[in-house]
Parts: C-alpha cells; sequence; structure tokens
C-alpha cells in the first residue's frame, strides 16, 4: 500500500467483506461443499474429494489474508518487507491466491418461479458460506448452454445478473453478512467454463466490497 492506494482496487484492504470464489456444478456432485481460501495443486476450482483432509490443514493457519483483512496489520503501524527469495516477491504471492471452492450438484430445475425450459440448476454460496443464492444455466437461441443466471431466490422473477459464457459484469450488488452484521456489497461475476450440453459450470466471483465504506 502507498500513500493510501491498494494494488487490487480502491480501499480493497479496508471494505472486503467476502472473498472471491470458485464455483463447480456439474451432474457428478452429490451435495453443496465449501472450502475456505482452497490452495491445492489440483488447480483453480477443482472437485472436492478430500474434504476432511483440507479442513484438518486449515486448523491454527492463519494466512496473510487473514491478517491483512482482519485489519490485525493495516492499524498504521510501519511494515517492513525482506525479499530473501523469489517466494517473498509479490509475484509469486500473487500467483498463490488461496479462494474459496464451492462444489455443487448441477440438476433440472424445480420449483422455481419463473425457469425457463431446459434450465438446470445449481447453488451458489456467499457470505463465507452463510448464504445461498441459486442459480441456473440456461440455452442461447442455438440450443446450447451459454450463460448463467444469479438469483436472490427461487421465488424471483427477474435474475440478480445474467452472465454469459467468457463474459465479465462487474458492479452487482447483494446482501452479504459478516460478523453478524448486514452489508450491500458490489462484486464482479464471470462464467469460466461452460459446457454445451449442460453438464458443467465453472463461475468466479470476485471479492465482495462494502458500498458504505469509503474509507480508502
Amino acid at each position: 500500500m502507498v500513500d493510501g492506494t491498494q494494488p487490487e482496487s480502491v480501499n480493497m484492504a479496508v471494505a472486503c467483506i467476502d472473498w472471491e470464489r470458485i464455483v463447480v456444478a456439474n451432474e457428478d456432485v452429490q451435495e453443496v461443499v465449501f472450502v475456505p481460501k482452497m490452495e491445492r495443486a489440483q488447480g483453480m476450482g477443482c472437485i472436492i474429494t478430500d474434504l476432511n483432509d483440507l479442513l484438518g490443514e486449515k486448523e491454527n493457519q492463519e494466512t496473510s489474508a487473514d491478517l491483512w483483512f482482519s485489519g490485525e496489520i493495516t492499524d498504521g503501524r510501519d511494515m517492513k518487507t525482506y525479499i530473501m527469495t523469489y517466494e517473498d516477491t509479490e509475484l509469486y504471492v500473487g500467483c498463490r491466491i488461496a479462494y474459496d471452492v464451492v462444489n455443487s450438484p448441477l440438476k433440472e430445475a424445480v420449483n422455481w418461479a419463473d425457469a425457463p425450459e431446459g434450465a438446470k440448476e445449481f447453488t451458489v454460496l456467499t457470505s463465507d458460506g452463510l448464504l445461498r443464492r441459486p442459480a441456473l444455466i440456461l440455452k442461447g437461441e442455438d440450443g446450447t448452454y451459454d450463460r448463467v443466471a444469479l438469483y436472490r431466490s427461487k421465488k424471483d422473477t427477474q435474475p440478480l445478473v445474467v452472465v454469459k459464457r467468457g463474459e465479465m459484469i462487474g458492479d452487482i450488488v447483494d446482501t452479504i453478512q459478516k460478523d453478524e452484521k448486514t452489508y450491500q456489497g458490489s462484486r464482479a461475476f464471470k462464467v469460466l467454463e461452460l459446457a454445451e450440453d449442460g453438464s458443467e459450470v465453472r463461475f468466479w466471483m470476485s471479492a465482495a466490497l462494502d458500498i458504505a465504506n469509503d474509507d480508502i
């Protein structure tokens, strides 16, 4: 941080209320699983098969991101970073960001107020896994699946956002819960991969920033 700015985005270090995550849904997943800040060799957005091992690894661990966003190292103290090896550089750290990962079943859409024909549903988790948001994959004019629609509730007839394959949409505001408080957070979404036959989707969500926080 230099002169009050942060390299990620404006006020990222003080306004972040929900972390980045990758949602992977396919027809083989049996239940919704959430793993926070997952950094594994399997790669971004992997299918989780060793949940107990993953959770066990995180006991008594506190990452640099945890410290940063908790405010423990952003209270005005002088900070010095000693670069002794490549692993100490910002380039290395930036390449090893630990995303939250969500796995969800992908199945026929049921009990929706207005789900288009052929739509399939999956579940997105926000607020460190506390809040569920239903989502649909939808077909385009050519009959193949090409977009994701995210909703606040299955009762809603209008989606929170619709994102086409390969497209990125930002400034989407939704409710976020953190530390027993409710915020309005803005984040971006992108469909990383979406099988044309509707068998799998990989969906990225940026970190959410508190829109009422004007600190820098």
